[in-house]
């Protein structure tokens, strides 16, 4: 009455015993012969299932596994901070930190079905906004070590892609002092007191033909800028009390000027030098070197010219006579000479005092 109990009897000794043929077998069990041995194939090729119907569906039961809860609760905590994870990124930052291996699918389903919906505030900051930056940077560290991709990186810490693989970058190259910000433009003084300048003038004079890293060297403070050794000045900040002594030297001697040409530094833009401005109706004439003006600036020009002309003259001089009379000469000197500038202009003649 059972037909897949029927067709395992006639086919079950031609398999287990081999003693007899398929022809012997089907005249004993009253079968005709192309039906045993067409039993017999198909209960060596598939098995059991092989003596089932052909119309019958047969599905086999997966072995349910029971999901770990640390694997659950951690696929609620980073739904939580960011949904943006894929498949394969999740499997990898569960490998990583629960220590469970799983595939995409699997995972896939867990996470959709997470209840987990809104975002649980974050105890980190990004990049920006973080107190210490330095451990902004780590958590970046952190969880590209936890399989976390960069782009996951950088869209949850709301961080540059580039600023995440430059952090990176400089972790594997330095560990953790790479993580810690670093000044940039120069680190030394861009202006120095004036004891160091007579000090660097000096190993110029000692040294003509050295370059500025050879003055440096000689100098040997390495906390002073090789930059240094080529201009400096008289106070380590822009002073107002030095414009306005030398404005008051002018002042005593020649009368108060209708006009003052300068830079745009703090010494000639504050309110003491503005006040003095309007009480001596002195109209100020800002240099914007950012808008093409840096050629204006003529004290500095005149400045250059006496270093490359009289320089190696005043090194002479042993009397303040002495250094009155050549710097006489370099004044008479310098306006007599032709000019690069105003032959560019086109002036005729291109001397200065003509000019």
């Amino acid at each position: 009455m059972d037909q897949p109990q029927r067709r395992y009897e006639v086919s079950r000794p031609l398999v287990r015993f081999a003693d007899r043929t398929a022809g012997q077998w089907a005249r004993e069990t009253q079968t005709h012969p192309d039906t045993v041995r067409k039993l017999q194939r198909r209960f060596q090729h598939q098995g059991m299932l092989g003596l089932l119907p052909s119309d019958v569906e047969v599905s086999i039961r997966e072995r349910a596994t029971r999901m770990p809860d640390a694997v659950r609760q951690e696929i609620d905590r980073l739904k939580a901070l960011y949904d943006g994870l894929h498949d394969r990124e999740l499997a990898r930052i569960l490998l990583v930190k629960v220590e469970y291996s799983i595939d995409d699918q699997t995972v896939q389903t867990l996470w959709q079905q997470s209840a987990v919906s809104r975002h649980v505030p974050l105890d980190l900051g990004d990049d920006h906004t973080h107190p210490d930056r330095s451990q902004a940077r780590l958590q970046v560290v952190t969880l590209y070590d936890q399989g976390w991709e960069k782009v996951s990186i950088s869209r949850f810490l709301q961080g540059s892609r580039p600023t995440v693989d430059a952090w990176i970058r400089r972790f594997e190259a330095e560990h953790v002092a790479g993580l810690v910000g670093k000044r940039r433009g120069p680190q030394a003084p861009r202006k120095v007191w004036l004891p160091l300048m007579v000090q660097v003038y000096h190993l110029q004079k000692a040294h003509p033909e050295a370059g500025e890293l050879r003055i440096w060297s000689r100098l040997a403070q390495p906390d002073i800028g090789v930059r240094t050794m080529l201009a400096g000045a008289m106070a380590p900040t822009e002073a107002t009390w030095v414009a306005l002594m030398v404005l008051d030297t002018a002042c005593r001697r020649d009368g108060a000027p209708r006009c003052l040409v300068s830079d745009s530094g703090g010494a000639y833009t504050s309110a003491d030098c503005d006040a003095v401005w309007t009480r001596l109706q002195i109209q100020p004439e800002p240099i914007v070197s950012t808008q093409g003006e840096s050629d204006l600036n003529w004290m500095e020009t005149h400045l250059h010219i006496q270093r490359r002309l009289y320089d190696d003259q005043f090194s002479f001089v042993r009397t303040p006579a002495e250094l009155a009379q050549r710097h006489q000469a370099f004044s008479h000197t310098s306006k007599t000479t032709a000019h690069q500038g105003l032959l560019q202009e086109r002036r005729i003649p291109p001397i200065p005092v003509e000019v």
